[in-house]
């Protein structure tokens, strides 16, 4: 207990769950259950710990790893909950965990408000645990922290309590209620995260140290993926904050700078936050932000940044002998069977043979974004306009032996990493469909043997100075293609704010682009 006492909320801080309608669901099959229960004379203890559906609730993919960590560094964990519900509460405890350990086996003791009588954010709440744990828990008070989802109640009682509070702000189930705590004054903007992995340095680095950033990623997933690579763990160079996008901006308190992924909220159509966000930047010069929302519109669609980084690139940049270009590609407004003449036309007078990659003008967030088909000929066309009801991109097939090159740009660090893509396609018929966030299909795979590259880092670099230039951008990534028979370097996709997937020192790569930002 030395180090101090942690004390979690369980439901959407250590446990994710089910939506809204399927908590309902699972209610009135638990009601179902029991009233059936009942008439077959059950024993209680039975029912409760047979009958209890807690099917949709899931851990979070960190979870055991962050709460086995902090537990061997000798803090005293507590679970703190709010429940009536005793048997649901305490089935959810002792079945979710890992290979080796429940939660409960983590936790030295376990307190639900239905037990103690008290509930958050009542401060005898936190008062009574202290209590129970003893003189040693007394002696480390200032050495207790709350970690928890909602703002009215973990950490309203944290503060109310008089211990330090972190909000994990990972979970959109309570967005609202929590934006409407902040907006309202009623709680002070707090230590936040955005996800579990991140805690231990924000237990750490509790107060400001170093560069103040704040970070903004609006989707839930994004943040889950980049806060389990440790990125926005703070240190002693640079303090980071999570700020929720849809916080009133005059609440979040004072940075030296904010790194964000706001062209999300354009394809969430949150464009009122946007404008909340352009508003407070204005107000606030003196605030460097990275990147600049400048060229934001043209992230959102695939047709725009074409034609941003086309004013650059034109048909194609030389340098010792081997040429940087963007694909041939058209746009199709409304597809239907009226615009094959165009297409054919367009196809006759760039030399454009098929197969042609169709996919989605949006880029971004948007499901359809993923959805894209492989056509072998006009009548394949056809059937794919039928998939869509918006402004399409056709793009010429480049074929690449079955390598992608990831190419990722965080500041001054450029790095590329080779994946394994689709065949070299020649000849077919119709139309082959896919996501491009699933496995490739079969139809569009062979037994021909992947070549991968040594790329001109060269070129990669020039790839990724245009791109900055042209989209006034600096944390990125973009897929290049060389094309088989030419050794063309072809620029196929971008993706602003990307997963960093093969990064081991991401956290590092971002304090250091920070630190880089401010200093030019």
């Amino acid at each position: 207990m030395e180090n101090g006492i942690l004390i979690f909320d369980l439901v959407n801080t250590l446990v994710k769950a089910p939506s809204c309608e399927a908590r309902k669901k699972l209610n009135q099959l638990n009601a179902s259950t029991y009233a059936k229960s009942d008439s077959d004379s059950l024993k209680e203890d039975k029912k409760e710990s047979t009958l209890i559906d807690i099917s949709g609730y899931r851990l979070w993919k960190d979870t055991m790893k962050v709460l086995k960590l902090l537990k061997n560094k000798g803090y005293c964990m507590i679970l703190a909950i709010n429940s009536s519900n005793i048997p649901k509460t305490n089935k959810i405890i002792d079945e979710l965990g890992d290979e080796t350990q429940k939660l409960r086996d983590i936790f030295h003791r376990v307190f639900i408000s239905g037990e103690l009588g008290i509930k958050k954010p009542d401060p005898n709440f936190i008062h009574t645990i202290i209590s129970i744990l003893g003189e040693n828990a007394s002696a480390v008070l200032d050495k207790t922290y709350i970690i928890g989802d909602m703002l009215d109640k973990d950490i309203a009682c944290g503060i109310n309590a008089g211990i330090k509070s972190i909000w994990l702000d990972i979970s959109a189930s309570d967005q609202e209620r929590n934006i409407e705590a902040i907006n309202s004054g009623r709680i002070k903007y707090p230590r936040t995260i955005s996800s579990l992995s991140l805690l231990e340095s924000a237990i750490e680095f509790y107060e400001p140290l170093g560069i103040k950033a704040g970070y903004i990623i609006p989707t839930a997933k994004k943040r889950e993926i980049i806060g389990m690579k440790g990125c926005f763990a703070s240190s002693n160079k640079v303090w980071y904050n999570f700020i929720d996008p849809y916080a009133d901006f005059s609440q979040i308190g004072s940075y030296d700078v904010i790194v964000h992924k706001a062209v999300d909220l354009l394809s969430m159509k949150k464009a009122h936050a946007l404008s909340s966000l352009r508003l407070f930047i204005d107000q606030h010069p003196d605030i460097k932000i990275i990147d600049s929302l400048e060229c934001i519109e043209y992230l959102l669609k695939r047709g725009d940044m074409y034609k941003k980084l086309q004013e650059t690139i034109g048909s194609g940049i030389f340098i010792n002998e081997m040429r940087l270009r963007l694909p041939w590609q058209i746009d199709i407004l409304q597809p239907s069977p009226d615009s094959i003449p165009f297409v054919r036309n367009e196809m006759e007078s760039h030399s454009i043979n098929f197969p042609l990659l169709v996919k989605t003008d949006q880029s971004s967030v948007s499901d359809l974004s993923h959805f894209m088909c492989v056509v072998f000929d006009f009548e394949g066309l056809i059937t794919a306009f039928t998939n869509f009801q918006e402004k399409l991109i056709l793009q010429e097939y480049i074929n690449h032996d079955k390598t992608v090159y990831k190419v990722y740009a965080l500041g001054e660090d450029i790095r590329y990493f080779s994946r394994p893509s689709c065949s070299n396609l020649v000849s077919g018929q119709g139309v082959v469909s896919f996501r491009s966030d699933q496995p490739w299909p079969q139809s569009l795979k062979s037994e021909d043997k992947q070549i991968i590259r040594d790329l001109s880092m060269e070129i990669v670099r020039l790839g990724a100075q245009i791109i900055t230039n042209s989209l006034k951008i600096t944390i990125f990534g973009y897929d290049i293609l060389v094309q088989s028979h030419t050794n063309d370097y072809i620029i196929v996709d971008l993706n602003v704010f990307p997963g960093f997937k093969e990064y081991s020192n991401l956290s590092e790569v971002m304090d250091q682009h920070i630190i880089n930002t401010l200093k030019n």
